[in-house]
C-alpha cells in the first residue's frame, strides 16, 4: 500500500452511547504487508477530525498475525479529537497502532505530528505516535521516526491522561529502536507523559534523540519520563550513545526521570549517554525525581554516560537501595566511574537535541566503542576508538579551514607567513606569533579575518624584523566572540651572520661584493693584496652599488679584505 493521500475528513458522534473507530489506513489477516510513503492527513489544521464519546482515532493500524510487517515513510500529521463523553469514558488517538504480529516488524522514517485531543470532564485519553499491542514472538526494529507535537487538553473538572511518543509491550528480546527523535510533547491535565515506555521486552536502544516537559503548565501534577522501561521478563536491555533530556518548570514533583529503569534484568547496560533533569521543580509532594532511576543494580552496567540535573531536582540517581545526590556520591557503588557530569547546551533543547559546537568538546572523545555501533544518529561515523557521548557525534565546527601555511625567508632579510582558508565562520582576526623556542610565542601583527566565507582567501604577512638562527611562526585565529584557534608552527633559520659573498670566483672583469644586511646608505672598504702582500688595488663603495672592476689585473691569486662597520672579512680571490 503506497504513495496515498487521504485527508479532510471530519466524523461527529455528539452522544454517550457507541464506539467509534476511524482508520486511515487498516490492514489485518496473515499475511505480510509493507505501507509506504503514504500521507494522511495534510498541513491543514485539524484536517482529519472527530468528535466522539469513546473510541479510536488512527492514521495507520496494522492488525495483521504475520511476519514481515513494514511502514515505512508515511507521514501522519494534523490529526484531532473531541471527546463529548461525560460518564469516564477513554478515547484515544494513535499515529502508528501494531496489533498481533508474529514474527519481524519494521517501522522506519515515519513522521507523525500534531495529533491533538481535547476532552470534556471525566474523559480520559490517550494519545500516543507508535504503539504496538502485546504479542509474544514479534521482533521489533523501530528506526529514524520523528515524533512531534502531541497534545492534550481538557476544559474542566477530573479526567486522566496519558501520553506517549512510543508506546510497546513486547514479550521478546531482539528488539531494537534507533536514531528516533521524539520532541513537543504537551499536556494540561494531571497524569502521566512519556517519550518511550516499554513493558516485559528486551530492547536495544541506540542514537535516540527525547525531550519532554517542556511547555507543560507548572500548576499540574504530571508525571514526566524520557524513556520508561519496565518489567524486562528477565531480557536484558542496551542503552547506548542516547540523548534524553527532560526540561521545563513544574511546582508538583512528581515521579520526573529522564531514564527509568524498572526492575532492570542482569546485563543489562547503559553507556555512552546523555540523560538530563533539567526541569526545575518549585514544589515538592513528597515523591523522588532524578536523572536516571533504577530500581535494581543487580548485573546492570552503566557507565561512560553524562548525568545531569537541574539544582532543584532532588537526587542525580535514585535506586530501589538508596538515594545519590552527586556523581562522585554514586561512584561509590562501581557504578559510572568513567562517566561525568555537567549541563549542556542544545541547538533547541525543545526540539533539536545536537550540541552547540562551544559544548561539543564536553562530551567529545569521552565515550567508549561499542561494538556494531558505527555511526550516529545523522548517518556520519563514530570514532572507533573514543566515540562521543550521546545521539550525535559531535563533530566540532572550526571558526575556519585552514588549507594551507607556510613562512620562508625572502630577500635574505625577512620572513614571509602566508595562508589560506577555505572556509571561515565568525573569523574576526588572525595574530601572527613568533617564538623562538616553539613554547614561548610573541604577537607580532594582526591581519583582519573574512568574518564569514565560503570560499578560498589569502593572507600575507612580512616579519621585516625577524630573529636571527632558529625561529618559530604559527596563526592564533581569534573569532567573533573571542574563542580562539591556533594552527601548527613552521621553522625557519636565518645564520646569525652572513659573510659578504665576492662572485664570480674565478673572475675576469667585474667582481660584485654583496651582504644580505647591506643598506642604501652604507660603505664598504674594499683592498686587494697579492700573494706577496702587497696592496694593489683599494677601493670605497657604496653597497648599492658593490662592484669592483678587477680586468687590469694579472691572473694569479689575491688575497681580498672588506671592511664593513665594525666587521672585517677576508676571501681568497683567482683573477683569469
Amino acid at each position: 500500500i503506497s504513495g496515498n493521500e487521504i485527508g479532510a475528513i471530519k466524523l461527529n458522534k455528539s452522544s454517550n452511547f457507541g464506539y467509534v473507530s476511524f482508520n486511515g489506513i487498516k490492514t489485518e489477516g496473515n499475511a505480510a504487508v509493507s505501507i509506504l510513503d503514504n500521507k494522511i492527513g495534510n498541513s491543514t489544521a485539524a484536517n482529519i477530525s472527530s468528535n466522539f464519546t469513546q473510541g479510536l482515532l488512527t492514521g495507520i493500524n496494522i492488525s495483521n498475525s504475520a511476519s514481515g510487517l513494514i511502514a515505512s515513510g508515511n507521514t501522519i500529521i494534523n490529526f484531532s479529537l473531541t471527546s463529548t463523553s461525560t460518564s469516564g469514558n477513554t478515547a484515544e488517538i494513535v499515529g502508528i497502532d501494531v496489533n498481533s504480529p508474529s514474527g519481524t516488524v519494521t517501522l522506519s522514517n515515519n513522521i507523525i505530528s500534531n495529533l491533538f485531543y481535547s476532552m470534556n470532564p471525566n474523559a480520559d485519553d490517550v494519545v500516543t505516535g507508535i504503539r504496538s499491542a502485546e504479542f509474544t514472538g514479534a521482533i521489533y526494529t523501530i528506526t529514524a521516526n520523528t515524533i512531534s507535537s502531541l497534545s492534550s487538553n481538557y476544559s474542566s473538572g477530573f479526567s486522566y491522561s496519558y501520553l506517549y511518543g512510543m508506546d510497546f509491550d513486547l514479550e521478546s528480546s531482539g528488539n531494537i529502536t534507533s536514531s528516533n527523535q521524539i520532541y513537543g510533547l504537551y499536556m494540561d491535565n494531571t497524569g502521566y507523559l512519556y517519550g518511550i515506555n516499554v513493558n516485559y521486552a528486551g530492547c536495544t536502544f541506540t542514537n535516540n534523540m527525547i525531550s519532554v516537559g517542556y511547555g507543560i503548565p507548572t500548576n499540574k501534577s504530571i508525571g514526566c519520563t524520557g524513556v520508561f522501561l519496565q518489567q524486562t521478563y528477565n531480557y536484558p536491555e542496551y542503552f547506548y550513545f542516547n540523548t534524553i533530556i527532560l526540561g521545563g518548570t513544574s511546582s508538583f514533583a512528581n515521579y520526573t526521570y529522564a531514564l527509568y529503569g524498572g526492575a532492570l534484568a542482569s546485563g543489562s547496560t547503559i553507556i555512552n549517554n546523555i540523560i538530563i533533569n533539567d526541569r526545575a521543580v518549585t514544589g515538592t509532594n513528597g515523591l523522588p525525581d532524578a536523572a536516571m532511576w533504577l530500581s535494581s543494580l543487580f548485573g546492570v552496567t552503566s557507565d561512560y554516560n553524562l548525568l545531569y540535573v537541574n539544582p532543584a531536582v532532588n537526587y542525580l540517581i535514585h535506586t530501589g537501595s538508596g538515594s545519590y545526590t552527586t556523581l562522585t556520591a554514586w561512584k561509590t557503588t562501581g557504578k559510572d566511574v568513567n562517566s561525568i557530569s555537567s549541563p549542556l547546551a542544545f541547538v533547541d533543547p525543545q526540539s533539536d537535541l545536537h550540541l552547540i559546537s562551544a559544548d561539543c568538546e564536553i562530551v567529545s572523545d569521552k565515550g567508549t566503542p561499542v561494538s556494531g555501533i558505527t555511526l550516529d544518529i545523522d548517518g556520519e561515523s563514530r570514532d572507533p576508538v573514543n566515540p562521543d557521548i550521546g545521539a550525535d557525534e559531535c563533530f566540532l565546527i572550526l571558526p575556519i579551514e585552514l588549507i594551507a601555511f607556510s613562512a620562508e625567508v625572502i630577500h635574505h632579510s625577512s620572513v614571509l607567513v602566508s595562508w589560506t582558508t577555505a572556509s571561515e565562520i565568525n573569523n574576526d582576526y588572525f595574530e601572527v606569533e613568533r617564538s623562538k623556542d616553539a613554547e614561548i610565542f610573541e604577537a607580532i601583527g594582526i591581519v583582519a579575518g573574512s568574518l564569514f566565507s565560503d570560499s578560498h582567501k589569502e593572507y600575507q604577512f612580512e616579519d621585516t624584523n625577524p630573529l636571527q638562527g632558529i625561529s618559530y611562526y604559527r596563526l592564533k585565529q581569534v573569532d567573533t566572540d573571542a574563542s580562539i584557534t591556533f594552527s601548527p608552527w613552521m621553522v625557519v633559520e636565518i645564520a646569525d651572520e652572513q659573510p659578504i659573498i665576492f662572485s664570480p670566483n674565478p673572475v675576469n672583469d667585474n667582481l660584485t661584493v654583496s651582504n644580505i644586511f647591506f643598506t642604501n646608505d652604507e660603505n664598504i672598504l674594499i683592498s686587494l693584496y697579492d700573494i706577496t702582500g702587497r696592496l694593489v688595488l683599494t677601493k670605497l663603495m657604496h653597497t648599492s652599488d658593490a662592484v669592483l672592476n678587477v680586468k687590469s689585473l694579472s691572473p694569479g691569486l689575491y688575497y681580498l679584505s672588506a671592511e664593513y662597520g665594525s666587521h672585517i672579512y677576508n676571501s681568497k680571490l683567482v683573477k683569469q
